[in-house]
């Protein structure tokens, strides 16, 4: 009897993470009966089978689960970019409305493509009047939105057309000077110097 008990314990030790520690024990502790040494091995054969499938399954669930928390983490930072894509973008936006909004957007572009048809797409003799229409609406950048980005890109280049291609030389002097006391921290302010002085504005 010490014998079945002893061995009765030590099945229930290392059967107890399956759950089949009572099955386990009571087939090992029944009184012994013909054929009972084969019964017993071929159960404890499956009990054990068992145990690995439920250690398969177990691993398998382990595995889905890591990949699903690194398949969320994944996600999570693309929302993190998105939202600071989202941020950047808001960002422009404002920057964009405290100088004009998007309307000097719009009419800046506007102004460069005429000035491009202008330049590359008109006959000679019909250049002046498109370089006239460009002026006009460069002007409007200057006159409605003094303070965005484009003002003074827009008074650069209108002193320019006057300078290059209509050979206005004293709207172009106008223009520049124009151009240095509005903007005088420009990117185009020295430009604007050099351009007096080759006409002798300065």
């Amino acid at each position: 009897m010490k014998q079945h008990t002893f061995r009765g314990e030590y099945l229930s030790r290392l059967l107890r993470p399956t759950g089949l520690i009572i099955v386990a024990t009571s087939i090992w502790l029944a009184p012994p009966t013909f054929g009972q040494d084969l019964d017993v091995q071929a159960t404890l054969k499956e009990i054990l089978q068992t145990i690995k499938t439920q250690q398969t399954q177990i691993d398998e669930l382990r595995a889905a689960i890591q990949k699903q928390a690194e398949t969320i983490q994944q996600q999570q930072q693309i929302i993190e970019q998105q939202r600071q894509d989202l941020s950047t973008q808001r960002t422009k936006l404002d920057e964009a409305a405290a100088g004009g909004g998007l309307d000097a957007i719009v009419q800046y572009k506007v102004a460069m493509e005429l000035q491009h048809v202008a330049i590359f797409e008109t006959r000679r003799r019909d250049q002046p009047a498109y370089f006239q229409r460009v002026i006009g609406e460069f002007r409007k950048i200057i006159e409605e939105w003094p303070a965005s980005q484009y003002a003074p890109e827009a008074q650069y280049r209108i002193a320019k057309i006057y300078h290059r291609y209509l050979k206005d030389n004293s709207s172009a002097v106008r223009e520049y000077k124009a151009l240095l006391t509005n903007y005088p921290d420009s990117e185009y302010a020295e430009d604007a110097r050099e351009a007096l002085q080759e006409l002798g504005g300065i």
